[in-house]
């Protein structure tokens, strides 16, 4: 059996935390549920919050959405989640612009990208037979090409990924008076992260809003794996790095004490507008195998 032993450091940065951002935002431990909330996100460096260095996350009856800001301006969304269509909309705040992502599209762009790299091979062999030398060495060139088609790397290369996990360490935290179970997150047999994972009703969410933001967790985990970064899109802190999890993300840390805390959570009174993207954005798309 393997036993695996957290380092004492984190343990300790898991308590010292608890006490440097509860200065951040009190609650009573009776949140009252809501239908819409905006969630603030601390992040973390070294093991301390970093000073004006925030995230929001929103949650309305239709989806989700990221957002940088403090607080004091409007942030802009640069990750929205429509649950109806279970699409994840990237957005491009500099360029204004946005691509919808779903992991329909990314499953389909894997097959299309292993039919390419068949047919490339095959044709590749055809020509390789009873060929001159000049021809064997252009050949030679060409099958060395098709590993580096353009995205062909990541989007075979993901199910080599190993495979992330999550396990109760049985301590229980509390973060500015939200109550969270530590979890270890093992890729493979390393661990990578400490996780701190409330239920719905510690944190005052409803219980239909919970559900969604792990619906959207969920399915940045899938995307994640089925290669998404590949095409340039950055994955935010708030996420997952598997979809077999139960539970609100309350506060994570990495090995080096990065991570993020939840600040504060509000009656937000959003509406839709929170998941549109402004009408003059430019929506791109990725042509990939006809897709």
């Amino acid at each position: 059996m393997l036993i695996l032993k957290v380092p004492q450091h984190l343990v300790v940065w898991f308590k010292a935390l608890i006490l440097s951002v509860v200065v951040i935002t009190a609650f009573g431990a009776a949140v009252e549920s809501r239908a819409d909330a905006r969630l603030e996100f601390a992040e973390i460096a070294a093991g301390s919050p970093i000073e004006g260095a925030r995230f929001q996350v929103f949650i309305t009856k239709d989806g989700v959405a990221i957002a940088a800001g403090d607080g004091q301006q409007s942030p802009k969304p640069t990750i929205i989640y429509r649950q109806s269509t279970a699409e994840i909309l990237f957005v491009d705040q500099s360029h204004h612009e946005y691509t919808v992502m779903t992991v329909d599209w990314l499953a389909k762009a894997r097959v299309k990208a292993e039919q390419a790299l068949e047919e490339t091979r095959e044709r590749a062999d055809a020509q390789a037979e009873n060929l001159s030398p000049e021809a064997k060495q252009k050949y030679q060139q060409t099958n060395s090409m098709a590993r580096f088609m353009p995205l062909m790397g990541g989007l075979l290369g993901g199910n080599s990924r190993e495979s992330v996990t999550y396990t109760s360490t049985g301590r229980v935290s509390e973060f500015n008076n939200f109550s969270c179970e530590q979890f270890n997150e093992m890729t493979g047999s390393t661990l990578t992260r400490i996780v701190c994972l409330a239920r719905s009703e510690n944190v005052g969410l409803d219980p239909q809003d919970a559900q969604m933001v792990e619906d959207f967790l969920a399915t940045l985990a899938r995307m994640r794996i089925a290669g998404v970064e590949e095409f340039g899109f950055k994955m935010p802190e708030f996420m997952m790095f598997s979809d077999q999890f139960t539970g609100f993300p309350i506060a994570v840390s990495d090995l080096d004490k990065n991570g993020f805390v939840l600040a504060s959570i509000d009656n937000a009174a959003l509406d839709n507008q929170s998941l549109d993207v402004p009408s003059s954005y430019l929506q791109t798309r990725i042509p990939m195998f006809g897709l």
